[in-house]
């Protein structure tokens, strides 16, 4: 009744399940403006401008996350006439026996995540002004 036991006439893994997921992002934006204006003081004039921007973005991620295979009981028996591996796996009990007739590894999997990005921006202004200027 409280116990949980695992019988292989070979070998017996238990591992984690995996999930790969990825995204992708880009963009781009552009600006232009053009504009007029005058001066009054000191320095009197007119001027006129061109003002321009552009700009770009693109990123990638990509990770891989694992969900942990999971044995819970009061004893636990894990029983196999050769190699025995929990790659990933989580075993709760107050009692666990392990029979393994070949070699027994326990692994702890990593979740993994990779991000790239790449921006980029160019933006320029030409200004035009006629005018005169004095002292006051």
């Amino acid at each position: 009744g409280d116990t949980l036991s695992l019988d292989s006439a070979r070998d017996l893994v238990l591992e984690a399940g995996q999930s790969v997921g990825s995204e992708q992002s880009k963009g781009s934006n552009a600006g232009f403006e053009v504009g007029v204006g005058a001066q009054i003081g000191a320095q009197t004039g007119v001027y006129a401008y061109v003002q321009a921007s552009a700009g770009s973005h693109n990123s990638n991620a990509q990770s891989t996350t694992w969900e942990n295979t999971q044995l819970t009981g009061r004893n636990v028996v894990l029983t196999s006439k050769g190699d025995t591996t929990l790659r990933g796996a989580v075993v709760t009990a107050d009692r666990i026996d392990a029979n393994v007739g070949g070699d027994l590894t326990i692994e702890s999997l990593q979740d993994v995540s990779q991000i790239q990005s790449k921006e980029s921006s160019v933006g320029g202004r030409v200004q035009v002004s006629f005018g005169t200027a004095w002292d006051a």
